[in-house]
């Protein structure tokens, strides 16, 4: 692989690399090869290019927020702590789904994208605090390996439940523009 295709292929591995999804290599009939974030068709010869596994060093965090967090970066704002919450969660239905759903996330992602957008200032909290970003990180980790060693009938209620809850609920947050608030 030449110099150029090393750099092409490493600038669209680094925005997957912080959400621990794969990249789908698919090499179609013809003999193309196309990288994308989304499952090969039917018709195309899939690999999945996965982002190296966190280092050793950094532990999966056990709860989002803990005792003796360091203060210059701990989010203190019971409201700004609920929301983070909100954010992880589906933050990482979404990326688990996109990962093991087909066409899950070329059908959700404008509402995905929509939502990041007009998220803008949770999602700039959530960027702030790295426990909350390598808690997705592993959440997500956990529900690929999960998904990788599922039943077809398990696959087949995930994608189920994808498609019929959590992509029509990122649709919702989507339009509606704030986050739900947990009860």
């Amino acid at each position: 692989m030449g110099v150029r295709a090393v750099a092409i292929l490493a600038t669209c591995l680094c925005p997957l690399a912080g959400f621990g999804q794969g990249l789908f290599k698919c090499t179609t009939k013809q003999g193309r090869t196309v990288y994308q974030d989304s499952k090969c068709d039917e018709e195309s010869r899939q690999s999945v290019l996965k982002p190296p596994a966190p280092p050793a060093s950094e532990p999966c965090p056990t709860a989002l927020f803990a005792e003796g967090e360091d203060p210059r970066t701990a989010v203190s704002d019971p409201e700004a702590r609920k929301e983070i919450g909100v954010l992880v969660d589906m933050l990482v239905n979404y990326e688990g789904c996109s990962a093991a759903v087909p066409g899950f996330a070329s059908r959700f992602q404008g509402a995905y994208r929509q939502w990041h957008e007009r998220s803008r200032d949770a999602f700039a909290r959530y960027e702030a605090y790295p426990t909350a970003r390598r808690m997705v990180e592993c959440r997500v980790a956990e529900e690929r390996d999960r998904a990788d060693a599922g039943t077809a009938e398990g696959k087949e209620y995930k994608a189920k439940i994808c498609m019929e809850m959590i992509g029509p609920g990122i649709e919702r947050v989507a339009r509606e523009g704030a986050l739900p608030r947990p009860q």
